[in-house]
This record gives structure tokens, C-alpha cells and sequence, in this order.
């Protein structure tokens, strides 16, 4: 007879229960992204740095297009430094009211300018009207709405002999009569050419400058270039006080 099968036991042991986990603080991102993966939703992006190079684009263009050609014609504005003489013709009676008077012209030297002494009556006025070498001299005679305007002189300085007839007695003798200014020739340089020049260019760029400025204002903020925007409203803000000093400079 066989004993009896012995009996299996069987042990199932007891599931533990899960336990949450719960995490506290602040996610962090560390390490490099790599190419394919995503960025995380909710992640902060920094502000670029403000870039000083687009800053000096927007602000110097307009200012240095007016502001080269402007210190080009201060420093190249001639300078001139007045030679001359003054001297005055004393003119003696000839015959009836013609006079005659001498005088001659210092050497190397041309006529500059001159004016009457003479007295009038009323209603006349004496002009003298010069070129380098000769004088005219004229009288304008007011008498209710008639005007006339007459020549009553001349002088040469090559003869150097002044001629005048009004056809009024002034007497035996008029001193000091015309006055007569003798300079230098004057010769234009180079220098005095270029800073005429200066002068044009700086002309057209007071129109051209704020024009120049206000484009780089619209370009930068359209464009999300910030900077540039501000060196445009800088170089407009700089604008008036540049075209002052330049109308000052080439008036």
C-alpha cells in the first residue's frame, strides 16, 4: 500500500502597495539640446544684448553726412587779410563849374571801392561806381516824380587824373572830395574753391540727412533691430543743432 501524496504548500506573498512620489521644486534643464529635440513649452528665452554697432549705423550716418563736409569748408575757408590804403582827391576849378583833381594809384595796388564828399542839394545824391582800374561818378536828381540819373566824373588810375562837372559852382577848390580805397589783387586758391564746395555739399545734405536718419529710424524697428531705431531718433535729435551751426558756418 503507498503512503499518501504529501501536501503542497503554496506562499504567495503579499503585493506591497505603490507609493506615489511626489516631486517638489523647480525643473531644471541641464546639458546641451540636441539636434531633433525640442524645446520644452514654457521656456524662457533671453533678450539679446543691445548692439552698440547698429547703434553708431543709425546715429552716425545721418550725423557724419553733414558733419564731414561741414568741417571740411571751416577748414578750408580762405582767410582774408585786407592790404590796402585809403586816399582822398581834393579837386580844383578849372573853368565854370568843371574840376579837375590828381591823384595816383599806390603801385601794384587796384581800386577797391570810393565815395563822394561833395555836398549836395536837396533832392541830389552822389554814387561812385567802380572797376578795378577806373571810376564813374553819378548824381541823381529827385524833383517831384522826375528822376534822372546823370554821370558827372571819371578817373583813371593809370592816368591817374580825376575829371568833374555837376554843373554847380562849388567854389575854387572841393577837399577831400572822393575817397578812394586801393587793395592788393586778390587771387582765388585751391583752398578757396574746395571750400565753396564744402559749402554746396553741406547745403544738399541738410535735406539729405534727416531724410537719411528717418529711414534707418523705420528700417531698425520694422526689422526688430532696436538699436539701429534709437540711432536714428538720435541722429534726428542732433540734426537741428547741425544744421544751425552749418547755416552759421556757410552764410
Amino acid at each position: 500500500m503507498q503512503p499518501p501524496p504529501q501536501s503542497i504548500e503554496i506562499n504567495i506573498a503579499k503585493e506591497e502597495p505603490m507609493q506615489q512620489t511626489m516631486f517638489t521644486g523647480t525643473p531644471q534643464l541641464t546639458g546641451q539640446l540636441q539636434p531633433g529635440v525640442g524645446i520644452p513649452l514654457g521656456m524662457v528665452m533671453e533678450k539679446p544684448p543691445f548692439s552698440w554697432k547698429q547703434f553708431f549705423i543709425g546715429a552716425g550716418i545721418p550725423t557724419l553726412l553733414l558733419l564731414v563736409p561741414l568741417l571740411l569748408a571751416i577748414s578750408s575757408e580762405p582767410s582774408y587779410d585786407y592790404n590796402g590804403v585809403t586816399e582822398e582827391i581834393t579837386l580844383s576849378q578849372e573853368q565854370g563849374t568843371n574840376y579837375s583833381g590828381s591823384l595816383l594809384a599806390p603801385e601794384g595796388m587796384i581800386i577797391d571801392y570810393c565815395w563822394v564828399t561833395i555836398p549836395t542839394n536837396s533832392g541830389q545824391y552822389y554814387s561812385c561806381r567802380n572797376s578795378l582800374d577806373s571810376i564813374t561818378i553819378w548824381i541823381e536828381n529827385w524833383e517831384g516824380d522826375e528822376y534822372q540819373f546823370d554821370q558827372v566824373g571819371n578817373y583813371s588810375s593809370k592816368t591817374g587824373i580825376m575829371e568833374f562837372d555837376d554843373g554847380n559852382d562849388h567854389g575854387e577848390s572841393v577837399y577831400n572830395a572822393v575817397s578812394i580805397s586801393f587793395t592788393e589783387p586778390y587771387e582765388e586758391t585751391s583752398s578757396e574753391d574746395l571750400h565753396y564746395l564744402a559749402s554746396d555739399i553741406t547745403g544738399a545734405m541738410c535735406f539729405i540727412a534727416p531724410i537719411t536718419a528717418l529711414v534707418l529710424l523705420i528700417v531698425g524697428f520694422s526689422t526688430a533691430k532696436k538699436a539701429l531705431g534709437i540711432g536714428g531718433i538720435v541722429g534726428l535729435v542732433l540734426y537741428p543743432f547741425l544744421a544751425i551751426f552749418a547755416l552759421i558756418v556757410t552764410w
